[in-house]
């Protein structure tokens, strides 16, 4: 007796499966179809992948090298250039020459990693790197006429990067490294259009605490002693978080006697304890029983790479 087996799928699901043409909400790439089915992918090296946070809080920045601008991202480049915050991401406008916009990673294991940008006009880019030491060695790439991406050391510090050409812009919305070969940022739909996958802690409360551990505004903010000794005032500043490290000051503050009259000649630095950056004011034989710390406008700690 012949037994016959009568699948549950169609034939022209069948058929769109051995094509490799994706049935699951209608992706067409197994990125697609990681984001119909709700599955994980790979964890974001990156801080403020998504550019949103910004706690200088400027709308544009112009420098040349070294310049941070939105929280984790430098600009980094021989001519002036700027970034525009946008609604959904930043504008990178090069001058004359060349303009990168990278950010500095605490630490990055050997290994195979992907960094990949999607941009406002719905092109993604790629660069695919192995790591060994300080050297990294480039496995994978898709070329553009305006924009690029890399990595490298950068003083013993890992450095991922993308450059815009002279005298272009470029505005992307998302960034990604990622452990591995291949890009879990963003699918391309039916229409060839690239969409954002869902991204883990990719939130803005998220990445405001990490990056909080790198930078913290404390402008306007007064503290009164919790110590007073005969060479030394210490002060404590409640921060979200640890910092990544010791913070130092940008900005001013000022000691003050308890009267409002500011005091000259101390010198201050910061410990970070847990949730606090205690702040050492020294100077010999300074005369107050107690005093205030006030920042003025614009100041911050800083503990950033």
């Amino acid at each position: 007796m012949s037994t016959y087996y009568t699948s549950k799928y169609s034939g022209e699901e069948i058929d769109a499966l051995l094509d490799g043409v994706a049935v699951f909400g209608g992706a067409t790439t197994p990125q697609g179809a990681l984001a119909n089915l709700g599955a994980g992918v790979r964890p974001n090296l990156l801080i403020n992948p998504f550019f949103e946070v910004n706690q200088r809080g400027q709308t544009s920045y112009s420098s040349t090298y070294g310049v941070y601008t939105v929280d984790g991202w430098l600009l980094n480049n021989a001519e002036t250039a700027t970034v525009n915050v946008l609604s959904n991401g930043v504008q990178i406008v090069a001058g004359t020459v060349t303009a990168q916009f990278r950010q500095y990673l605490e630490s990055l294991s050997d290994g195979v990693y992907t960094l990949s940008f999607l941009f406002t006009d719905g092109s993604l880019g790629y660069a695919v790197y192995e790591k060994s030491g300080t050297a990294y060695t480039r496995k994978d790439y898709t070329p553009s006429n305006v924009w690029g991406m890399g990595m490298q050391d950068t003083s013993g510090k890992p450095t991922a990067y993308m450059y815009v050409q002279a005298g272009m812009s470029a505005a992307p919305v998302a960034s990604k490294l990622e452990s591995g070969e291949g890009q879990t940022l963003a699918y391309q739909d039916d229409t060839g259009a690239w969409q954002l996958l869902p991204q883990p802690e990719s939130d803005y409360a998220t990445q405001l605490a990490r990056c909080q551990r790198y930078y913290l505004p404390i402008d306007q903010m007064e503290y009164r002693a919790g110590q007073v000794g005969t060479n030394y005032i210490s002060f404590s500043v409640p921060t979200p978080g640890t910092m990544r490290t010791n913070p130092v000051l940008a900005g001013t503050a000022n000691i003050k006697a308890t009267n409002g009259t500011t005091q000259s000649g101390f010198a201050i630095s910061f410990v970070t304890r847990g949730g606090i950056a205690r702040a050492y004011a020294a100077k010999n034989a300074h005369g107050l029983t107690d005093a205030i710390i006030a920042f003025e406008s614009g100041s911050a700690l800083s503990a950033e790479l």
